[in-house]
């Protein structure tokens, strides 16, 4: 195999030179001869000695060591920092700006933390999407994904699926309920038929037709639907509150109002667009809205303070509460109102409104939280009391039949004693056999009479044993003592002893005023009866 040879330039060193250039030259023969070494060797451990730093292994074969080695199932990685313009050019879709505000609420944007709001007919007329020229709509996916829900919700939740509900609603309350109808149905129709007409006027659809034609009409439509609807409350309120003249005497007071309010709106909204919309003819044009409104406000809320104190009902005292605190809400918005129609009057400013990013913001407070919070209280109020029924009405009749159930061992020992207590049977009253309001009322009624019965064969001896056993300070003592009485008097009766001394009847048990007091008398009477007290009148 010939040998390879390797020769060096820089051998020649020049006379008379300097020292520094002398050492320059042997470095640089120094490295050439370095060099032709390595030349000189055979190819695999050339490259073992020349391998590129950057292409050998980072870790060792073990492992990467520290704690990002995920070993135990622990990995812990070190910070990761970058710029923002660096974030928005690695990760460019991960979240959007939306669709914007105007439609339907879908949801909530995952990336984006945003609300998700969609309206094609919006987006179509606006031109915030290039060639977005056909506004319908596909829904795919697999099984379970939500497409039904979705759609529902697109169907409900738009302001016109909303409005048609409520027509149907309003309709079905006045037509569809048969006679004799109850009172305030026709306020109440009334009342759904507004909110109806309310929702249709924000819808899109219906909003975009109607000011096709006349310009800014669905903010008349609105106002005359805020007005209907608060007479229609007022209505409600006068119907199932006062007698049926004097309610139908102010209520025809209200649709008079009602009705110049329109009138007077309705021209000037008219005046208003002839004259390019001018800042004092809208102030002329809120003056009778927000007159009517406040009045309609002041009027409710007398109403349902008045009315709250006098119930006696709970739900109906609630929800009157919560309505009135709904009232408070409305009348700080119709303050600020008459604040903007004075600005307005005197050129202080226009009828444009800023877009509001904070609901708690000054102007927003009063012009969208302050509303926004009224109807839904006074909504709420109104509606409390007919969603608690139903539901107290379904725990009356629990506490009833479990009621029925304790006191029929105590009335088993004395209609068995006393048979006369008995009254006629309850399957020969026709229609109210299985009323349990009406069963427990003769229970009680006969247990009462039973214990009443008894009077010649209660012993003042027994007593005064058994509140020398039991502690009469509280409403279980004192329902013991009277269980040891009637057990011991029961006794007597079959064995025809009287009484040496007659005691004298409960005082707890006379403090009774109505059915439920008595019940929860005889209760404590019964549970004593049977746990607490002996044949012998003894714990």
């Amino acid at each position: 195999m010939p040998r390879t040879r390797a020769s060096a330039s820089l051998l020649f060193v020049p006379s008379k030179t300097s020292r520094a250039e002398q050492r320059a030259a042997r470095a640089g023969f120094t490295e050439a001869r370095h060099k032709a070494r390595l030349a000189g060797t055979p190819p695999k451990h050339r490259a073992e000695q020349t391998l590129d730093p950057e292409l050998r292994p980072t870790y060792p074969p073990a492992g990467r060591p520290g704690p990002a080695s995920a070993r135990g199932s622990k990995l812990r990685l070190p910070a990761h920092r970058m710029t923002t313009a660096t974030a928005s050019g690695a990760y460019p879709f991960v979240a959007e700006g939306g669709l914007g505000a105007e439609g339907v609420f879908i949801g909530r944007d995952v990336h984006a933390e945003a609300a998700f709001c969609f309206d094609p007919f919006s987006l179509y007329n606006s031109g915030r999407i290039e060639g977005f020229t056909n506004p319908n709509a596909v829904l795919a996916g697999i099984i379970g994904m939500g497409k039904s829900a979705l759609a529902k919700s697109i169907a409900t939740r738009s302001f016109l699926g909303m409005a048609l509900l409520l027509a149907s609603i309003a309709g079905y309350w006045v037509l569809g309920r048969g006679t004799p109808r109850p009172t305030g149905t026709w306020a109440m129709g009334a009342l759904l038929g507004s909110f109806a007409m309310a929702f249709a006027s924000y819808a899109p659809l219906f909003r975009n037709v109607a000011e096709s034609i006349v310009p800014h009409v669905g903010r008349l439509l609105s106002n005359c639907a805020s007005l209907g609807a608060a007479t229609a409350v007022l209505a409600v309120s006068f119907q199932l509150n006062l007698e049926p003249y004097e309610a139908r005497r102010r209520i025809r007071v209200r649709l008079a109002l009602l009705t110049a309010s329109v009138v007077t709106m309705t021209a000037l909204f008219a005046y208003e667009q002839l004259t390019a919309r001018s800042p004092q003819v809208y102030a002329l044009y809120l003056l009778p809205y927000i007159s009517f409104l406040g009045f309609s406000v002041v009027d409710f809320l007398m109403q349902a303070v008045r009315q709250s104190k006098a119930t006696r009902r709970d739900s109906i005292r609630g929800g009157l509460r919560v309505a009135a605190a709904g009232c408070v809400f409305a009348l700080v918005y119709v303050v600020y109102k008459l604040t903007r129609i004075v600005g307005l009057g005197l050129g202080l400013g226009d009828e444009t409104h800023a877009q509001c990013s904070s609901l708690v913001t000054s102007t927003c407070a009063f012009s969208v939280t302050s509303p926004a919070l009224a109807v839904l209280l006074i909504c709420l109020g109104l509606t409390w009391p007919a969603v608690l029924y139903p539901i107290n009405q379904a725990r009356r009749r629990r506490w009833e039949t479990r009621s029925f159930e304790s006191l029929r061992p105590l009335w088993q020992d004395l209609s068995a004693a006393m048979p006369q207590i008995v009254l006629s049977s309850a399957e020969d009253v026709a229609g109210i056999s299985d009323d349990s309001d009406f069963r427990l009322q003769r229970r009680v009624v006969e247990i009462s009479d039973g214990i009443l019965a008894l009077r010649p064969y209660r012993s003042r001896r027994v007593q005064e044993s058994a509140a020398s056993n039991f502690h009469t300070a509280t409403e279980q003592g004192a329902a013991a003592v009277e269980a040891a009485v009637v057990r011991a008097a029961l006794a007597d009766s079959k064995a025809g002893r009287y009484a040496d001394e007659v005691a004298p009847p409960s005082v707890d048990a006379a403090a009774r005023e109505d059915l439920r007091a008595d019940t929860q008398w005889l209760l404590l009477v019964a549970d004593a009866y049977v746990e607490r007290v002996g044949d012998d009148g003894r714990p």
